[in-house]
């Protein structure tokens, strides 16, 4: 029977790091790294900027070893609290431009919906993007990380400096406006005469 608390595999492995075993830190960096990459790559837009990032993100994980305690939240939440701050520092210094980097363009395969239904999704979607638009920066970043990244309300709490139960009434209120926001659209759009 194990007593005390289970440590994740990143805090083993963060544990064997800092012993000195090579191996352990490899896999801690390998482990971590589709995290990050995600997380960045939703966030920056050219993959040049991206690379700089994840890259300032593992060295500054990897300066800070010492400093990361596990018993306050995950590893991996503490590599995410990182590079979201340097993302923040990048679209700072950046102040975004209106050039777009043409592998910003998603070219998907033919999926085989018809033009309705293209035209369809993409409604829904506008629509989904300007009920999120309405929400403070927080309230994005709460449900871009808990849908977006997968993380849970702790993992939120510790990439953001929050309580854990804040990041979930932040979360709860979020969704109600968003389906208030939604069913007003809907019944917008249900008084519309779609014939010319």
């Amino acid at each position: 029977m194990v007593f005390g608390p289970v440590l994740d595999p990143d805090a083993r492995r963060l544990a064997r790091a800092r012993r000195g075993d090579r191996v352990a830190l490899r896999a801690l960096c390998e482990g971590l790294y589709p995290w990050i990459e995600g997380y960045v790559a939703r966030r920056v837009d050219t993959s040049a900027d991206r690379d700089d990032v994840v890259a300032a993100c593992f060295e500054r994980l990897l300066g800070n070893l010492d400093r990361i305690d596990p018993a306050k939240g995950s590893v991996r939440g503490y590599a995410l609290a990182i590079a979201r701050n340097l993302i923040v520092d990048h679209h700072r210094a950046r102040r975004r431009t209106a050039h777009v980097a043409p592998e910003t363009f998603d070219a998907r395969a033919d999926d085989g919906r018809g033009p309705e239904d293209l035209l369809l999704a993409r409604s829904a979607d506008r629509a989904l993007a300007e009920a999120v638009s309405h929400l403070s920066a927080t309230d994005r970043e709460v449900l871009a990380l808990t849908y977006g990244e997968g993380l849970s309300a702790p993992e939120v709490a510790q990439v953001l400096d929050l309580d854990p139960a804040a990041v979930r009434k932040r979360l709860s209120r979020a969704r109600k406006r968003l389906r208030t926001k939604l069913a007003a659209e809907k019944g917008a759009l249900s008084h519309v005469d779609p014939t010319p």
